[in-house]
């Protein structure tokens, strides 16, 4: 089974009824696991009210123009994700927000759904406090503003492009790849992997109020405020840092790792996004950390440069690894740390690849760390929503300067392979 036969079957079958060939799916496929809980989660708990003509609108629409420029499978299952979200969005921000904030919200679904239906393309413009390199969920409060670039082509396929200068990531609407500028590598998955991070939410501003109706269903300290003036329609979210933060290392790392105010506006008269700002919030204090400057609508584009990918680039598959060790298989993430070391020690690339994330060259590495010892290790903790673990090691490089690093280190893939995905 492919994603889009897992995405596209969703809503056939009651609840813990999941056939075994998408059980098996969900298994291996991350994307498709958490695409299965959004559409699970839309199900009322109790009844609800929506405005009257609100399902029908956007029925009628689903069937007439929509169809007439987009006829693929994937339609049926979108119109019936928004068609269940009428009832789901209500109840989530009526919970948050009160009744009158409830329709507020309902209307500007509406709106935004019928609006976006007829959208062709959209070019987006963000500013993000971050560094070039770094992955695109990562933000820094101390840290410049870095120009992103986020261009999606709507139809089929659903293609996108997100560019920050020193890091890139394009899906074709059969796969996915990210590379770093300059470095002559990259990596590739079918398999739905998040190289986006929260750039996901604005990918199509019609999800805005599903995936934030998913945050607020995930953790609690989520509040809605949504109000119109001034031609303008205006959504606050406000929404706790979600995580374990007994150690507060990666606190403020990322949006969903901050305590954040989100304050969407759209266009009152077309309900298209216009602008988005995200700030991190320190007591009475705010920092703007996101800020989408412009949003362009059916501008010209050339969609064969959206989907381009650099020409000579070495592609590594996310999740296609071979391990020859076992202590880096079955074994704890310091023995994984001295794999890595050791490897870089003897200028061993094949040997560093097989604990190295996928988008880790060693050859590049070996300028810094090659001949470096591993001189000792502190204990592992967690911290945020990392999903594995962080190590502090010394170092002593070859030119004997000591270093104290802070590895990123998981097993969470299929194979349970310790990877160091951070900290180098």
């Amino acid at each position: 089974m492919n994603c889009d036969e897992f995405r596209n079957s969703c809503g056939d079958f009651p609840e813990g009824g999941m056939p075994d060939d998408m059980r098996e799916h969900a298994a291996h496929c991350r994307g498709c696991a958490e695409y299965y809980a959004t559409v699970r989660s839309l199900v009322p708990r109790e009844a609800v009210s929506a405005p009257a003509s609100l399902k029908g609108r956007i029925l009628a629409e689903a069937v007439s123009g929509r169809k007439k420029r987009f006829r693929h499978r994937k339609e049926g299952a979108w119109y019936a994700v928004a068609a269940a979200l009428l009832a789901g969005v209500v109840l989530a921000v009526t919970t948050v927000a009160g009744p009158g904030r409830a329709v507020a919200a309902v209307s500007l679904l509406d709106g935004s759904v019928a609006r976006m239906s007829e959208v062709r393309n959209m070019v987006m413009r963000v500013r993000v406090r971050t560094t070039p390199y770094e992955g695109f969920g990562f933000i820094d409060t101390n840290a410049d503003f870095v120009g992103h670039e986020l261009t999606v082509l709507f139809g089929e396929p659903f293609c996108w492009r997100l560019d920050k200068g020193g890091r890139t990531a394009v899906s074709d609407g059969a796969a996915r790849y990210m590379w770093l500028s300059g470095t002559g590598y990259g990596v590739r998955s079918e398999n739905g992997a998040s190289f986006e991070e929260w750039f996901s939410v604005l990918l199509d501003p019609r999800l805005v109020l599903m995936k934030e109706k998913e945050a607020a269903e995930r953790h609690e300290g989520v509040r809605y405020a949504v109000r119109r003036g001034d031609g303008a329609i205006r959504m606050t979210v406000r929404a706790k840092a979600r995580g374990d933060f007994d150690n507060d290392y990666m606190l403020n790392s990322s949006i969903e790792e901050s305590d954040t105010r989100r304050e969407y506006t759209f266009d009152e008269a077309t309900g298209l996004l216009k602008t988005l700002k995200v700030y991190v919030l320190h007591g009475r204090e705010k920092t703007l950390v996101m800020d989408v400057e412009s949003v362009e609508y059916d501008t010209r584009i050339d969609e064969r440069a959206v989907v381009a990918l650099p020409d000579g680039c070495v592609w590594r598959d996310v999740g296609s690894r071979t391990v020859t060790d076992g202590r880096i298989l079955s074994g704890a993430p310091e023995e994984a740390a001295a794999f890595l070391f050791g490897a870089f020690g003897r200028y061993d690339s094949d040997g560093a690849s097989e604990v190295l994330a996928e988008l880790y060259d060693p050859e590049d590495l070996f300028s810094v760390y090659g001949g470096a010892e591993l001189a000792g290790t502190g204990e592992t903790f967690r911290s945020g929503l990392y999903p594995g673990v962080f190590l502090p090691v010394d170092v002593v490089l070859r030119d004997g300067t000591e270093r104290r690093l802070i590895l990123a280190l998981r097993n969470d893939n299929p194979a349970g392979i310790w990877t160091v995905d951070g900290g180098l």
